[in-house]
């Protein structure tokens, strides 16, 4: 990857990041104290059933970006065709049929979860727009493949920044104008959806002209395919709602609805971090695709590392700061609520980062050389032992969600500690040691990080917005400026005052 697109992709990227959880910090409070909390959990269970329903269509769809870009950079655009047009065709088919189990599940969703009767009629049309905006997604989510395939994350960074002030705009209008309802973020969510197709239909136009949807390069077998690599996806996500996308569920019917929402919005920051580790490590993806498609196997992991440090850097500085003034942000952001509790969640849920932000990239290595097998299985056999765990101690002990938070958390941590660095290497073909360094920096620096963070916002005055801000900005500076020197190594540090120097020019 040149230095210029490097730049380009992280920045953008960056900023479109900031803008969504800009978005976020100041919607999230104003909807949970005008739908209520109970409401807004509905929310993000609506989008946790989608996730379940993506088990259909993740066989076919989960390999298609990544066999369309190695066609490409073979030059085979007729191959790539083939992929491209075979994949819509059949993923139209596949949202013709969802729609029967979506009506089913909408119809009778009081009998399958529990709803309160006051809010049942707003929670079902929520939920029939989220999953009719799924299968929009579907439908278009061959076009996605575009910006990928040119590396040009920037334009879908852009495109992202367009669609978050889009649904910032229709949302305070919805609000102003009429009753609140959740109902809102469904539909807001679907005209986004819509705006991103059209522009994706654009991007194909200037970016990737020669591909093409004709009924002339529908090819049966490569759907097999696809089908037949991409099963072990669905075995990978089968494992992973086991062990964290059942969360929401399992408190909505083995407890309650309110505590549902409690842990809803507990997973605020940690999603935050989440979101920021898809965006920095996804920024290298496109490139490590196209090392891979030419035979640069060296070059490829020599990229691997350069993202293992950009996103760790990123995840500590980010991570730290939310640890050390969760309590303080969430005591001023839904004033009123469980703040102990909430706090809680949210740092066993982040710790797991502790590890993740430093091998998110490698998650990456088994889709691109089409290696899903052994991940798979992993995953899995985690996604059960942690399932069982949980229900063992909901039955057993008092911990509630806490369990359900805690679990899960364990799990990925030792997962990501001896699995993945070792499989990514064996994938390779490069030593078991290869990674490991970058990964024991990383936990030193991360924790070194948040004990300094303590120390430096202890006497700083947390309980005005002002006053976070402020913590929030010395906790920043001074992780950025240790781990300047305590997580990069030298050549790293020339590295990135070489690019700032370059982007003051």
């Amino acid at each position: 990857m040149s230095s210029k697109r490097l730049i380009i992709n992280m920045v953008s990227n960056i900023v479109s990041f900031i803008v969504s959880m800009g978005i976020s910090f100041f919607l999230t409070p104003y909807i949970i104290n005008t739908v209520g909390k109970e409401a807004y959990g509905f929310v993000g269970l609506a989008n946790n059933f989608v996730s379940y329903a993506g088990l259909i269509t993740l066989a076919l769809n989960s390999l298609a970006k990544r066999f369309i870009t190695i066609k490409i950079h073979q030059n085979d655009f007729e191959g790539a065709n083939k992929y491209f047009t075979s994949v819509t065709i059949a993923n139209i088919i596949t949202s013709v049929l969802m729609m029967i189990p979506a009506i089913i599940i909408v119809s009778n969703m009081n009998k399958i979860i529990n709803v309160p009767f006051e809010i049942l009629n707003d929670v079902q049309i929520l939920w029939a727009l989220v999953f009719l905006n799924f299968l929009i997604g579907l439908i278009t989510s061959t076009y996605n493949v575009i910006t990928f395939a040119t590396n040009r994350l920037d334009l879908s960074a852009i495109r992202s920044i367009q669609s978050n002030i889009l649904k910032v705009i229709i949302l305070v209008a919805l609000f102003s104008i009429f009753t609140p309802n959740v109902w809102y973020l469904g539909l807001a969510a679907l005209i986004c959806n819509l705006f991103i197709f059209r522009t994706n239909i654009n991007y194909k136009r200037k970016l990737l002209p020669q591909l093409s949807i004709k009924l002339i390069y529908f090819d049966a077998k490569v759907i097999q395919e696809l089908l037949l690599s991409g099963i072990w996806s669905v075995i990978t996500k089968l494992g992973q709602i086991l062990s964290d996308g059942l969360d929401l569920l399992i408190t909505n019917i083995f407890i309650n609805a309110s505590a549902m929402g409690t842990l809803s919005v507990a997973k605020t920051l940690p999603s935050a971090i989440s979101s920021l580790l898809v965006t920095t490590s996804g920024i290298f993806l496109p490139q490590l695709t196209i090392y891979y498609a030419k035979g640069e196997i060296d070059k490829l992991v020599e990229e691997l590392k350069k993202s293992m440090k950009i996103s760790g850097l990123f995840t500590i500085i980010i991570m730290s700061a939310m640890v050390v003034l969760g309590y303080s942000f969430y005591s001023l952001w839904v004033p009123g609520q469980d703040i102990i509790l909430i706090q809680t969640l949210s740092v066993i849920t982040i710790l797991t980062v502790i590890v993740s932000g430093v091998v998110s990239t490698l998650f990456g290595v088994y889709t691109i050389v089409n290696k899903l097998k052994v991940n798979s299985y992993v995953i899995l056999f985690q996604g059960i032992l942690n399932a069982a765990i949980v229900f063992l101690l909901l039955k057993t002990t008092n911990l509630g969600i806490i369990a359900v938070a805690g679990v899960s958390s364990i799990t990925a941590t030792i997962r990501n500690l001896t699995f993945v660095p070792i499989y990514t290497s064996k994938c390779l073909g490069v030593s078991k040691k290869t990674f490991y360094p970058t990964i024991i920096r990383y936990i030193i620096s991360s924790i070194i990080t948040i004990i300094g963070d303590f120390i430096i916002s202890y006497n700083i005055d947390k309980s005005t917005w002002f006053g976070l801000i402020c913590s929030g900005i010395v906790c920043v500076v001074f992780a950025s400026i240790l781990n300047y020197f305590l997580f990069l190594n030298k050549k790293e540090r020339k590295f990135i005052i070489k690019k700032l120097v370059t982007i003051i020019k």
